[in-house]
C-alpha cells in the first residue's frame, strides 16, 4: 500500500507487509551497503513502513514481530519507532543516520528485554546466574560509520548504570570486532557467537 508523488519534488510513502523473515538469508554487508552507500546517496524523500507479524488464530490477535519505520530525508534515515523480536529478544530501535560532505554518522537509542536470560545462556554455553532472570537494557550512543568507530553514552542494565571503563571496554571490543561481524550474514550461529564473546570480554 502507499502512494508516489512526483510533483514538486519526488516522494513516496510505502506500507508492506512480509509474510516470513529468514534472518539466515540476511547479508549483513549487502543490507549497510543498500541503506549507507545507494539509499542515503542517492538524497531520496519519502516514508517506508515494514512489518511481520505471526499467523492468525482463531480467537487471538495476531502479534507483530517486526515494525520498521523509515523516514528518507535528502539522505538522511530516521527511525522514530521501530521494534523486532530477534532470538529470544525483544528490541526497540531509534536511529538517526545523518550525511555530512565527508562522514556519515548513526545516532541510536535502544531498548533490548529478555524474560528469560538463563535459557539464553545456556543456549550459547554460558554459566547460569542464580540472581538473574529477566533483563532489561537501554542504551544510546553513536557511530561514525566511515570509520567504523562505536561511541557508547550511556549503558543501563537492569536500572544500573555501567561505568565509564565498562563501556570503554565495550567499545574497544566494537571497534576490534564488529565490523567483521556486520560484513556477514544474520544467521543464529554466527549472532550468539558474537554475543558470547561479547559477554566474556566483558
Amino acid at each position: 500500500n502507499g502512494y508516489l508523488k512526483f510533483d514538486p519534488v519526488f516522494y513516496f510513502n510505502i506500507t508492506t507487509e512480509i509474510k516470513r523473515i529468514n534472518y539466515d538469508k540476511f547479508n549483513l554487508k549487502k543490507i549497510k551497503h543498500l541503506l549507507i552507500k545507494e539509499i542515503s546517496d542517492k538524497k531520496l524523500n519519502g516514508e517506508l513502513v515494514i512489518n511481520n507479524a505471526t499467523k492468525k488464530i482463531i480467537g487471538k490477535e495476531r502479534t507483530k514481530k517486526l515494525s520498521l519505520n523509515l523516514l528518507f530525508k535528502n539522505g538522511d534515515i530516521i527511525s522514530n519507532n521501530s521494534f523486532f523480536k530477534f532470538f529470544n529478544f525483544d528490541v526497540k530501535l531509534k536511529f538517526y543516520l545523518k550525511k555530512y560532505p565527508s562522514y556519515k554518522n548513526l545516532d541510536y537509542e535502544l531498548s533490548i528485554k529478555n524474560d528469560d536470560i538463563n535459557k539464553f545462556y545456556k543456549k550459547i554455553d554460558i554459566k547460569k546466574n542464580k540472581k538473574l532472570d529477566e533483563v532489561k537494557i537501554l542504551m544510546n550512543g553513536n557511530v561514525n560509520l566511515e570509520a567504523q568507530k562505536y561511541y557508547f553514552n550511556n549503558i543501563k542494565i537492569n536500572e544500573k548504570d555501567l561505568k565509564k571503563n565498562e563501556l570503554n571496554k565495550i567499545k574497544n571490543y566494537f571497534d576490534k570486532n564488529a565490523s567483521i561481524f556486520f560484513n556477514g550474514d544474520l544467521n543464529e550461529k554466527r549472532v550468539y557467537l558474537f554475543l558470547k564473546e561479547l559477554i566474556e570480554f566483558i
